[in-house]
């Protein structure tokens, strides 16, 4: 593994100087070949005798600019390929380890939040070469990027967590993806934290990248920290200080959940939560598979498992659960706008469903039970 490890930087570390000697081989050779153009010009005393602009069927003088155009455009498309073919064969050659450090943070403890915020970058950016002060959080949303830290390369995806500690050399290998989004909390260090072992028993050990995929309550609480961060309230403080102990305290299960059986498990309660908290929407199953990233026939087969039934029989289960109790607790509400309060396409369809499974229509039900 080390070994590995070691050649990937290697690797990198010599198409970083073999990309910056053909740029500067590149230039060199632009700025070479017209010193030589005019050069020969001066020396001819017409630019018909320059051999360069004989090659070029019209040997006029007022060719001359667009030779030298087309001389440097050569030039920097040769740079441009050379560099590609030097990355490529990096990469094709030499795959990366996903590098193995560990942070240590204390649990519980008050923090303090000295910046938060999202990022895009339109265009390909290499991520800060730094040693910083403050512990670096680092939430992808769309795109990848490689990220070294001391010696060890981490490749970044959509919805995965890299933490960067206090005190730690990191810099970009390479350029992150064009439209690259991701968000970052900066979280200033306690003085156990700052010996980066785990030294004391306080300290709980993270693995520096976590993938979160499979967690959508991560995400939202690093969005829930941004949007507090940008808020005036007189308790921003208290309450970043707890949402960053319920982000470790997220991180640190996500961490040691078994992979097989963490995922199926977070998934559907996951995907529960989504049907109850928003009832207007009906789900298909490949909406759900498509947010939770997972396969659509695995997704029902789960469902059918853990609740006995299929997706849409749970999803309309729970919706019909939900407008029983809205007719009564909603005297005044009007049939149709409770159908459109619960994602039924108008009135008669979900007076239909509604008693298909209790026997009486909603009408009925909420006249029975109110007037008793």
């Amino acid at each position: 593994m080390t070994s590995l490890r070691t050649s990937s930087i290697s690797c990198f570390q010599n198409a970083s100087v073999t990309c910056t000697f053909l740029k500067e081989t590149g230039l060199l050779c632009l700025f070479f070949s017209i010193f030589v153009i005019l050069l020969r010009c001066v020396t001819f005393g017409t630019f018909s005798k320059c051999r360069l602009i004989y090659i070029y069927p019209n040997r006029h003088s007022k060719a001359f600019p667009l030779l030298l155009w087309k001389a440097a455009c050569i030039i920097w498309k040769s740079k441009v390929t050379l560099q590609s073919a030097v990355n490529s064969n990096c990469e094709g050659n030499e795959p990366l380890t996903e590098g193995n450090m560990s942070a240590y943070f204390q649990l519980m403890s008050p923090r303090r939040v000295s910046s938060a915020n999202y990022i895009t970058f339109i265009n390909p950016t290499p991520h800060p070469d730094r040693v910083m002060d403050e512990h670096d959080f680092l939430y992808m949303l769309d795109g990848s990027w490689r990220i070294m830290e001391e010696n060890s390369c981490y490749e970044m995806h959509s919805d995965d967590l890299l933490i960067l500690p206090a005190g730690r050399h990191h810099y970009g290998k390479g350029l992150c993806t064009p439209n690259n989004k991701h968000m970052y909390i900066h979280v200033k260090p306690l003085e156990a934290e700052r010996m980066g072992t785990a030294s004391s028993s306080r300290l709980a050990e993270f693995h520096s990248l976590i993938h979160c995929q499979d967690n959508p309550r991560i995400k939202e609480i690093f969005q829930e920290i941004i949007s507090l961060r940008w808020n005036g309230s007189s308790l921003r403080e208290d309450k970043l200080s707890l949402l960053i102990n319920l982000l470790l305290c997220e991180l640190k299960e996500q961490q040691e959940k078994p992979v097989s059986a963490s995922s199926s498990h977070n998934i559907l309660a996951e995907a529960s939560r989504l049907i109850q908290t928003t009832p207007q929407t009906f789900f298909t199953g490949k909406d759900l598979a498509d947010r939770f990233f997972v396969c659509e026939r695995t997704l029902s087969n789960q469902f059918k498992k853990a609740y006995g039934k299929t997706l849409y029989a749970y999803q309309m289960d729970v919706k019909l659960e939900m407008v029983r109790q809205f007719l009564l607790s909603q005297p005044e509400v009007k049939l149709h706008e409770t159908a459109l309060n619960f994602g039924f396409c108008d009135e008669f369809h979900m007076s239909r469903t509604f008693k298909r499974k209790y026997g009486v229509s909603p009408s009925q039900y909420r006249q029975e039970n109110l007037g008793s």
